[in-house]
């Protein structure tokens, strides 16, 4: 029998014998020839691997670190790539951008100065690795902000609808005022993607210059490092 390839779209609705025709990862067909998964989710999963695939050939292009910042910073915002060890939902971060592991976020070059502020962005699952961050680069916590969602997220144990921001401070530099919450509440936007009404909150609690690491896009008044600015 001879068997063209299809696409994706209508693969849940081929018989096994002709999914297993198209090129799907091993792992898949091994999963669907012993019943462990159906025809539909198999094919649910062809198409997520062949966007991470996607995603990852485009960031070996962009591989090539930026140049790093020039001088030094009295505030910098971190949003680190987190690599998580589950690939398979459908908010992965892999699917979206290169990610890293936990080394080689303690070994980046943090620019700030003598007396700093620093702002790093955790998920509710890499709070414990957030803290060990801080005390790699030289920071001391001081408290924690969070991100309320309107929205419902997803989550193993109970829905997230936070993100929070580990404050941290190098030498002795005092905020420009006392009277900002400890939370604020705006909604999601793209993958990842953070919100201005928080940029606002940095400059109106922490003095210039800014840096914001992995930044996914340019702001007026900032220097940006990452490879998607």
């Amino acid at each position: 029998m001879t068997v063209t390839r299809t696409t994706h779209q209508s693969l849940c609705q081929l018989g096994p014998a002709q999914e297993l025709a198209v090129d799907a990862p091993e792992p898949i067909k091994e999963q669907l020839r012993s019943g462990e998964i159906s025809e539909k989710e198999a094919g649910r999963r062809i198409l997520k691997a062949e966007r991470r695939a996607k995603t990852m050939a485009a960031a070996a292009i962009a591989a090539e670190p930026p140049e790093p910042p020039i001088g030094t910073f009295r505030t910098i915002v971190i949003d680190p790539p987190w690599r998580y060890d589950n690939v398979t939902t459908r908010g992965a971060a892999e699917d979206h951008y290169q990610t890293m592991g936990l080394d080689e976020l303690a070994r980046l070059e943090v620019p700030a100065g003598e007396n700093a502020h620093l702002y790093l962005w955790t998920t509710n699952s890499f709070l414990r690795e957030g803290f060990g961050l801080l005390d790699a680069w030289g920071f001391a916590y001081k408290t924690c902000l969070t991100w309320v969602k309107p929205q419902m997220g997803l989550g193993n144990w109970f829905r997230s609808a936070t993100e929070h921001v580990l404050f941290g401070i190098r030498g002795d530099l005092p905020t420009l005022r006392n009277d900002v919450k400890k939370w604020f509440e705006a909604p999601n936007e793209s993958h990842s993607k953070k919100p201005e009404l928080f940029y606002g909150l940095v400059e109106g609690s922490s003095p210039g210059p800014y840096l914001d690491m992995f930044a996914r896009s340019p702001r007026d008044g900032w220097s940006a490092w990452g490879n998607e600015v």
